[in-house]
């Protein structure tokens, strides 16, 4: 399994949200795109097909944590404490050290986050059906209609089974997990089998949720003849207009290159 594959599997069943991938990838409400190979595309956005919105104002702030059960360990240091065997930390450094169990492990944390939502969707609904309609909006586009900004976004994924990333605390800093997302007050001294990090990376939209066009049911007394759709390339079932509605979408629906 890919490290995106899994990265954006795991996220989404326990945070709910589907995961950008690249996680540094910047959206924006409204940005129209393909979910292909566990990633967004851009195509276009709500603007310049010409559908209007409006975004909600971003609501209270908080914290997104998530790490893989059973398979990361987190060492704590302080000042002053003996490191763990093979630790590259110093008797008198503070710091973090943590260790991975298994291939895809993760270590997710994002701060300060605020989330907007374009608001009264059901108008925006109708509305992609009317441009799905005229050939407008293609049957695997979806659109960003929930959008998480954090302020600070920490992000580990091993590469291997032994993976190992430390990191040394600056200056007075406890080392606490939360602490960790703090810009400027922890730093990288040693990583191994480590497949993707980034540390306290400002300005990320690390997660989102999506609508899309989806075949309501199938009629036995329509005969649908399957056809390949522009942008992603993959293959889909032609259906009436009344068999299609507008739902929340996300990776899984596209997996397999069939729109389901």
């Amino acid at each position: 399994m890919s490290i995106n594959k899994t990265y954006t599997k795991e996220l989404n069943e326990n945070l709910n949200y589907t995961a950008t991938w690249l996680p540094n990838v910047q959206l924006s409400l409204g940005d129209v795109g393909v979910l292909d190979k566990y990633a967004f595309s851009y195509r276009t956005n709500l603007k310049k097909l010409g559908i209007p919105y409006q975004e909600s104002q971003p609501g209270a702030a908080a914290t997104f944590r998530h790490v893989s059960s059973d398979s990361v360990r987190s060492d704590l240091k302080i000042s002053g404490a003996a490191p763990i065997a093979g630790s590259m930390l110093g008797d008198a450094d503070a710091g973090i050290t943590f260790s991975f169990g298994s291939k895809h492990a993760i270590v997710f944390l994002a701060t300060d986050c605020t989330i907007r939502k374009i608001v009264d969707q059901e108008p925006l609904k109708r509305a992609i059906l009317d441009a799905h309609h005229v050939d407008a909006w293609e049957r695997d586009y979806v659109v960003v209609t929930e959008l998480m900004s954090a302020g600070s976004t920490t992000i580990i994924i091993s590469e291997g089974s032994s993976g190992r990333y430390e990191l040394r605390a600056n200056g007075t800093v406890n080392p606490t997990f939360d602490a960790i997302s703090a810009q400027g007050k922890f730093s990288l001294v040693h990583d191994s089998q480590i497949g993707f990090n980034c540390l306290a990376a400002g300005g990320m939209t690390p997660l989102f949720r999506c609508l899309g066009v989806k075949t309501k049911f199938f009629r036995e007394d329509v005969v649908r003849n399957e056809i390949t759709r522009r942008g992603a390339g993959r293959v889909v079932a032609d259906a009436p207009e009344t068999d299609l509605q507008v739902v929340e979408r996300e990776y899984d629906d596209y997996a397999d290159g069939l729109e389901s």
